[in-house]
């Protein structure tokens, strides 16, 4: 066998043993739904509000609310007022720090970590409200979670049930959407939707084979010049 051949044979061989010895990567991003209503909107078919966490590192997550459409996108399940957005953060000590929101209110802490029971879906420990009510709505929520007293391994480690078994919650209005006019000016009706949060990382594998794929095409480059 050529030692160019032989090189290249190596090589693949190595590539190879790397990508099936290495456990697989995961995104460290879940989503979830918040899709259990209250007495108040249960009329109205979920789910409501989407849940993105995004984990930076370990002592850092994103956690972006957005309002959803009901089905065909006739009514838009919009956020607002007391009660806007809570979660069950899986720290004793941690800050909520950059907020943000869609809204023509202003989003800011509801009173003193862990105080705030939401509806019947129980006590969160990050909770935020919005300036006003119905005018005020906001279809996107986000803020800044740092961990103060300890770190989370993963994504699925930010947020954890509380005692009702939730991790997220929103007040939600719901109100017209691109298609339709049902509500006129106001809400059809405001409530809560809560989330347990139930979820897995997804696979990632597209990072190993694009390294393997780098690592080959570069050894082929090196063995054409040890050819010449």
């Amino acid at each position: 066998m050529k030692a160019t051949s032989l090189f290249r044979f190596l090589l693949i061989g190595l590539v190879v043993s790397v990508v099936i010895s290495t456990p697989a990567a995961f995104a460290d991003v879940i989503s979830f739904t918040l899709n259990t209503p209250n007495a108040a909107i249960a009329g109205f078919t979920g789910p409501y509000v989407n849940v993105d966490v995004n984990r930076a590192d370990l002592t850092h997550a994103t956690l972006t609310f957005t309002s959803l459409n009901s089905a065909g996108g006739i009514l838009t399940y919009a956020m607002g007022s007391t009660g806007l957005v809570g979660a069950s953060v899986n720290s004793t000590n941690f800050t909520v720090t950059g907020i943000t929101e869609n809204g023509t209110g202003t989003a800011s802490i509801d009173n003193p970590p862990g105080t705030s029971n939401i509806s019947t879906f129980g006590l969160f420990n990050a909770a935020l409200t919005m300036t006003d009510g119905f005018p005020d709505r906001a279809t996107s929520v986000s803020f800044l979670l740092t961990n103060i007293s300890g770190t989370w391994a993963a994504a699925t480690n930010v947020l954890a049930p509380n005692a009702a078994g939730f991790r997220a919650v929103s007040h939600i209005f719901v109100s017209n959407g691109p298609n339709g006019t049902q509500c006129g000016t106001d809400a059809c009706a405001t409530g809560f939707a809560g989330g347990t949060g139930t979820t897995t990382a997804v696979p990632e594998p597209s990072s190993l084979l694009l390294l393997g794929t780098t690592i080959i095409a570069a050894g082929i480059g090196i063995g054409r010049k040890m050819s010449r």
